[in-house]
This record gives C-alpha cells, sequence and structure tokens, in this order.
C-alpha cells in the first residue's frame, strides 16, 4: 500500500495516494461482479443438480410403484391362471380337494418361480376351504377374502408387518374354484431387488410402528425409533438401513417428502428422497436411495472450475485494467508530487517533476492539466519577479521622489534628524538651505506641466552637480528643494547659495517655442544656532525663503530671530499649511446666498460663497484665507474646487441657477479654461445656469485679459458677472467695453440707500446705463424693506442681502 506526502506551510502529513484508492475501489466492483457471477453459476449449477436429481429420485419412486403395480397384475393372472392347472382332479373331487391337488403338483412352479407364499381358498359362504398360509396371514387372507365378497371384484393390499407382503383377493367366476374367492400373498422382495437392479439405487419400505402386532422369535427388528417406524423390507439390508439411521438423526420424516436430502455414511454420498403410497395402505413409505458420491464430485470439480474461472477473470480483468490505469494514474501521482513545489515557488523543481506532456490523439485530460500547471507557474513567476521589482520600487520609493530621484520629504527628515542630532551633541555647526524657484507656476501654466517636469529635472541635476558628495539634497514638494550642509558655517552656506544661484542663471529652459529664465530663492537657517528641531530649522529656513521672494527673488537670506517679519511670515506659513491640509482632506464648504427676483417677486438664483472648516469644525470666513491663498497661488486650486461643487449642484437640480465667485488670478490662470470646458461636457449640464463673478477690481486691472476670459467663458455657454461693480474711478467706461451679462453694483452704495440722496442719484444712474446697455442689474447688501422698494423703483432687476436671506449650507427661499 503506497503512501504520498503533500507538502503545505505547516508541515507534511502522509494521504493515501489516489491511484491505489481508484485501484482498490475498481478492484472491489470487479470482486462484486465477478464474485456475483461466480455465486451465481454455483447456485445455478447446484440447483440443476438438485432438480435432477429430484427428477431421478421421483422417476425411480414411479419406478418402484411400477414394479408393485406389476406384481398387482402379475399375482391377478396367477389367480386365474391357478385353476387351469392339470392337477389330475376328477370330476367329482370338489375345490378344496382340486387346489389341493394343484399346489402339490405344482408347488416349484408357484413358490420358486411364481414366489407365492401363501394361498388360501374360501367359498361362496365365505367359509376357508383350504389354506396354505401362516397364522397372521390366515387372519390377512380372512378379511381381504371378505372385502372381495362385498365388492365382487379383485381385492388386494400391501401389508408389511416383519415383511412385505403384496396380498390379492380374486373372485373366481370359471372353472373348478367358480363361486369361490382365491386369496395369494407374494413377498415384495424380489421387487425391491428388481429395483435395485434396474435403478442401482437402493430401496427401502417404511412402516409406521404397529404395537399389535409382534415379531417373531429369531427374527430381527429393524425399527427407527426416532422416527417411530418400521422398515420390513430393504435392499442391502445393512448399507441402506445405515442411512436410514443417518437421515433420522438428522431430518424429520416429513422434511424428506419435499426435496432429496444428502447425507454421508461410510465415507460415500446419498440422495434420499420419501413417498407415501396410497395403494400400499396407510403408513406406508418408500424410501429411494441414490448413491451419488460421484456425481457430487464431479459437481464439486465443475464448481472448483467455475471458481477458478472466476478468479481467473478477476485477474485477468484486473491486470488488464490495473495496465490500462497505471499510466495516467502514475501521471497524475507526479503532477501531486510536482504541486507542493508551486507552493514552495521552486518553479524549477516543478518543470522537472512535472510529466512530460503528450500530443496528438495520446493527450488526454491529464495533458490538458499539465498545461495548466505549467502556464501557471510560468504567470506566478512572472508575478513574484514583478512583485520583487515593485517591492523594490516601493522601497526606493519611499525614500526617494520619482520625477527628480531626490530624497523626499520623509527620508530627508530622517537623514537631517540624524545629522541634527549629532551637530547638538559634538556641537557642530551645519546649515539648512530651503529653495523655491521663481516664477515656476507660469511654466506650468504657459507651457503645461510636462515642461514643469522636465524642468524640474533641469534643476535637480544643477544642484546635484553644484553641491558636495558630503550634502543632503532633496525635493520637499512642488518646485521646493531642501539642502544640508554639514560642518558647514554661516560663510560656507553663502558660498553654496551663491554658487547654486549662478549655476541656475547659466540654465536655459525652452519649450513650445518659449525660453523660460531659471532663478531661485534661497532660505538659509544655521543649527544648532537657530534651533535643534527640525520642524523649527524648517520653518525658519521657510521664513527666510520667503524673505528673498518679497525682496525680488533670484537672491538667498539668511535667517536672523530677530526680524520683524518673523510673526507675519510664520502666520502666513501657518496659513499656507492649513489650506493645504483642507484641500487635501476637502474642508471647504459652499454657503448660498438667496438672490430675490424683484420683477417676479421670488428667489429665482442663488450666489455661493466659499467657507473653509477647521480641524475643530469652526468656519473660517473667505476674508482669513483668501488673500494668503491668492499670494501663494494656491488660490486656483480653490477657484476649481468652488466651480467642480457648483456644477454637482447643478447635476442635482438642473434648473438652479448659481453665481460662482472666482478669484481675480483665474485671468492669469490659461488652464482654467480648458479644464472647466472638460467639466462642462462631463457633467452635461446646462452651462448657462452658471454665472460666474470676478470684481471689478481684478477685471479693470488687466482689461486685455479680462475682455478675452469673458468672451471665452460665455463661450462655453455660461454668462458672466462683474461684482463690486462701482468701486473703481472709471467704471462708467469700462462698462461699456467689458462683454458682461450682470452688473452687480457695489453694497457701499445701498447700505445707506434710504438715507443717502447721493447714493440714491448714483444707483439710479448706474442702473439706467447697465439697462441702456441691455445689462442686468443686481444690488447687494440689501439690509431692510426700504431699500428693496427704492430699487424696485430704481428698476434694478435682482436684489441680495441679509433681508432678504443669509448665506447658508442649505438652500432657501425667503425675504
Amino acid at each position: 500500500m503506497q503512501l504520498g506526502q503533500r507538502g503545505n506551510t505547516s508541515g507534511s502529513s502522509k494521504f493515501f495516494s489516489l491511484k491505489w484508492k481508484i485501484g482498490l475501489i475498481v478492484s472491489l466492483i470487479l470482486i462484486v461482479i465477478n464474485s456475483s457471477i461466480t455465486i451465481a453459476v454455483y447456485r445455478q449449477s447446484n440447483l440443476q443438480f438438485n432438480e435432477q436429481k429430484l427428477a431421478l429420485l421421483q422417476q425411480q419412486q414411479r419406478m418402484m410403484s411400477g414394479l408393485l403395480q406389476r406384481d398387482y397384475e402379475q399375482l391377478t393372472g396367477f389367480a386365474n391362471f391357478i385353476p387351469l392347472l392339470s392337477g389330475g382332479m376328477d370330476d367329482d373331487d370338489d375345490a378344496a380337494t382340486g387346489l389341493r391337488a394343484i399346489l402339490e403338483r405344482h408347488s416349484a412352479l408357484l413358490g420358486l418361480e411364481w414366489g407365492i407364499e401363501a394361498i388360501s381358498y374360501f367359498n361362496a359362504a365365505g367359509q376357508r376351504e383350504y389354506s396354505w398360509a401362516g397364522e397372521a396371514q390366515r387372519a390377512s387372507h380372512l378379511r381381504l377374502a371378505r372385502q372381495a365378497a362385498q365388492t365382487d371384484g379383485p381385492t388386494g393390499w400391501l401389508e408389511c408387518v416383519q415383511n412385505c407382503v403384496l396380498t390379492l383377493a380374486l373372485p373366481q367366476l370359471e372353472g373348478s374354484l367358480r363361486g369361490g374367492i382365491l386369496v395369494l400373498s407374494r413377498s415384495v422382495a424380489d421387487g425391491v431387488l428388481e429395483f435395485h437392479r434396474l435403478s442401482g439405487s437402493e430401496a427401502a419400505v417404511l412402516v409406521v410402528h404397529q404395537s399389535h402386532i409382534r415379531s417373531k422369535p429369531g427374527k430381527a427388528d429393524r425399527r427407527l425409533d426416532v422416527w417411530g417406524v418400521d422398515v420390513p423390507a430393504l435392499s442391502h439390508p445393512d448399507l441402506t438401513f445405515d442411512v436410514l439411521k443417518v437421515l433420522q438423526r438428522q431430518y424429520r420424516l416429513q422434511e424428506l417428502t419435499r426435496e432429496p436430502v444428502f447425507v454421508e455414511s461410510k465415507g460415500q454420498w446419498y440422495a434420499c428422497l420419501l413417498r407415501y403410497d396410497e395403494a400400499a395402505g396407510e403408513g406406508t413409505a418408500f424410501m429411494v436411495i441414490s448413491p451419488v458420491s460421484e456425481d457430487l464430485a464431479q459437481l464439486a470439480s465443475a464448481n472448483r472450475m467455475i471458481l477458478t474461472a472466476g478468479i481467473a477473470g478477476l485477474l485477468v480483468t484486473g491486470s488488464v485494467l490495473l495496465v490500462f490505469l497505471w499510466t495516467p494514474m502514475n501521471r497524475i501521482h507526479q503532477i501531486v508530487a510536482a504541486l507542493p513545489a508551486l507552493a514552495r515557488s521552486d518553479f524549477a523543481m516543478l518543470r522537472r517533476m512535472l510529466p512530460q506532456r503528450r500530443g496528438g490523439v495520446l493527450k488526454d485530460e491529464i495533458d490538458v492539466v499539465v498545461d495548466s500547471v505549467q502556464q501557471l507557474s510560468d504567470d506566478l513567476e512572472s508575478a513574484l519577479e514583478a512583485r520583487g521589482e515593485a517591492e523594490k520600487n516601493l522601497v526606493w520609493l519611499a525614500d526617494h521622489d520619482p520625477l527628480t530621484n531626490l530624497f523626499n520629504r520623509r527620508r530627508f527628515q530622517e537623514v537631517f534628524d540624524r545629522i541634527l542630532a549629532l551637530a547638538v551633541r559634538y556641537k557642530r555647526t551645519g546649515a539648512l538651505l530651503f529653495l523655491d524657484l521663481d516664477q515656476f507656476k507660469y511654466v506650468n501654466d504657459l507651457s503645461g506641466h510636462q515642461a514643469g517636469d522636465s524642468l524640474l529635472l533641469l534643476v535637480s541635476a544643477t544642484l546635484r552637480d553644484a553641491i558636495r558628495h558630503t550634502d543632503i539634497l532633496a525635493r520637499l514638494g512642488g518646485d521646493e528643494f531642501a539642502l544640508v550642509l554639514p560642518e558647514a558655517d554661516a560663510g560656507d552656506a553663502i558660498y553654496i547659495s551663491n554658487k547654486l544661484q549662478h549655476d541656475l542663471k547659466q540654465v536655459e529652459f525652452s519649450s513650445n517655442g518659449r525660453v523660460h529664465k531659471i532663478s531661485c530663492s534661497i532660505g538659509i537657517t544655521l543649527f544648532p544656532d537657530h534651533g535643534n528641531e527640525l520642524n523649527d530649522l524648517l520653518a525658519n529656513a521657510d521664513m527666510a525663503m520667503y524673505q528673498a521672494k518679497e525682496a525680488g527673488g533670484a537672491r538667498w537670506h539668511m535667517y536672523s530671530p530677530d526680524e520683524l517679519a518673523k510673526e507675519l511670515l510664520a502666520s502666513q506659513a501657518k496659513w499656507r499649511e492649513r489650506i493645504t491640509q483642507a484641500l487635501m482632506e476637502d474642508a471647504f464648504v459652499l454657503h448660498y446666498q438667496p438672490i430675490y427676483d424683484l420683477s417676479a417677486g421670488c428667489v429665482t438664483r442663488y450666489e455661493t460663497l466659499v467657507r473653509m472648516r477647521d480641524v475643530s469644525g469652526t468656519l473660517i470666513f473667505p476674508d482669513k484665507f483668501i488673500p494668503v491663498a491668492e499670494e501663494s497661488g494656491q488660490i486656483r486650486d480653490i477657484d476649481r474646487w468652488v466651480i467642480r461643487k457648483a456644477i454637482e449642484c447643478v447635476q442635482d437640480n438642473p434648473t438652479l441657477s448659481l453665481a460662482v465667485n472666482l478669484s481675480g488670478r483665474v485671468l492669469d490662470d490659461p488652464s482654467l479654461l480648458a479644464w472647466f470646458h472638460v467639466q462642462l461636457q462631463e457633467s452635461a449640464i446646462d452651462p448657462s445656469r452658471l454665472i460666474v463673478e470676478i470684481t471689478e477690481t481684478a477685471a479693470v486691472a488687466n482689461v486685455q485679459d479680462a475682455i478675452t476670459f469673458m468672451r471665452e467663458i460665455k463661450a462655453l455657454g455660461c454668462r458672466f458677472a462683474l461684482d463690486d461693480f462701482g468701486s473703481g474711478f472709471s467704471s462708467f467706461a469700462y462698462l461699456k467695453q467689458l462683454p458682461v451679462d450682470i452688473v452687480k453694483i457695489d453694497g457701499a452704495f445701498i447700505q445707506n440707500l434710504a438715507t443717502s440722496d447721493q447714493d440714491q442719484l448714483f444707483v439710479k444712474a448706474l442702473t439706467d446705463v447697465a439697462k441702456g446697455l441691455g445689462k442686468i442689474t443686481v444690488a447687494e447688501f440689501v439690509e431692510d424693506a426700504e431699500t428693496l422698494r427704492l430699487l424696485q423703483n430704481f428698476g434694478v432687476d435682482f436684489a441680495q442681502g441679509y433681508y432678504i436671506g443669509r448665506p447658508s449650507p442649505k438652500m432657501r427661499d425667503t425675504v
């Protein structure tokens, strides 16, 4: 019995091989089928043998009955023939005298040849006139003669006491015995012997015990006490009686009448069958005993042949099946043995252990499995190799900037922490330089981000070539770089800063037909003089860098703790960080202020106002973070966030009209229009539902750019509104040039409208001019009913303010 092994992560365990399982199951099936066939054939052979023996015994029983019938007929013939024998009797002799003379003359014929044992003659009166018989036979002859006299016909019976005697009483109708009854008795022993001679079987006559009959002295009793029968006649007495004694120990008498039974006596086997014969008299039966030792030997030989053939058939079919299954099962075993190598990722071992693939007509399901396992191993090997490469790349990317291959912020902080700790411990001086490229965002805006990435690669290569091999250079993000100078003082830091400035100025970068000059602003801080904490030093270097940038850029600035601008710069840096965090965490929210349609008498649109939510959940108004965002350039991301959220609101409510406030910096953002166009196409909203607003101050500061921007916005399908109109000195002059749809009157002219005649005059004039130019007017800062009434009288189209409704995160129709 073969056991296999299965490998896994927890060890190996033995299992019963599949080929042996299949072999065992198929063998069991073959054994069951073959055994069933063999048993069926065996049973059929035995049944056929029993049936043949039953038929033979029944035939022999019929032969025995035929012999008795023949004896009966012979006695009838003898009874008719005896009176015809010439005995020398005179005519004057009576019947008894004549019969005596016949018997004396022909006694040899009657006794030896005909087997007559007793003769009696009864006259017509029923009186015995002559008897050649014993006492018991005389009584029997008398009873039988009386029966014959009553029936007036031949009457006979078989009487078995100590011997079996066939007795016949025949009325005499002719001859010298006419009118009388002649009774003849003849032993059946000759018939039993003749039966043995003719059939080769033994026979025995069984008679139920008759207690009133006694055996004559000198006669040995043959009784079977278990059955309660006598055996008055039998062939081969010793042999036959021994068989009968064996039978009575093993069977009841009634069981012998249904089917043949087989018994062994003195090393020989016999088939026995019992039959009751009504003609022989009540309680008399014939037992036929047929020797079957040779037949049983032949049957055993046939059964052995059947069993041998069955075993041979089983072995042959099993061998053929084993030969047929051995190869595929062995190939399956090879696959099973090879699969643990797959689990261990030992692909070379797997390929060596897999069975050879077959093609053509020899190909089968196992070859498909082999192909699949090989393909799986190839795929897993490739995947593991790719995973290994990816893990290496991830480890590398965890420490490096993917664009410039410089250290990233995380790795830089780890290295700088170690350098700073060593400097503090051994009281050595080092320098931290914070670099920010000047006007880098314009390169992105004018030439695209791909050009910006190329510029960053060029800058990083220039910086790497300019520093020492002991210096640590990293890209912190965007266009910001950091440089650590271990073992450096202020002079070394200034020298390196000047060198970097000089080398960067030598670099010219061209993209899309534009040539860009490269410069950077550098903030310098010394450690541990200016701090011994990483965050403090980075903040100090950042503030120094902004000092350099505020001074016009393309220069360096050394951090000084006594500078008055420290607090302001720290505050700006903090706000820049908060804005960055809010953009990353989507911490901005929109509030909606209703705009009231004075002619329709209801709210028909809303203005979106952006708010920032800090970590505590407090709302921060735009005047706190918008100036910093405009200075840092973060306002562009805020403008895009506002536009995206406004589009989502219109998607949710297609009938809604929203006025979107954008900063004046959108005029310097050339990529905004293309991005805005994509957003409108992807959202599939009606562009006219969006009203883009910028302030008059921003538009007047760069009129031509403002006109171009407004036209392109309107080309997208949106409407344009000029916010805070009237705050400039030449508002009316520019109103004619600017392609706006809506003019929003500055709140400074609305707040005191109810009490100021000058404001009323200005608002009335501005409204008339706007109407004359086909523009819609909106009044802001409406805070009471009187102001609303005056605006309606002046012909102003829309109004908004606290009286109409305060800004809210949910849209409400109020007045």
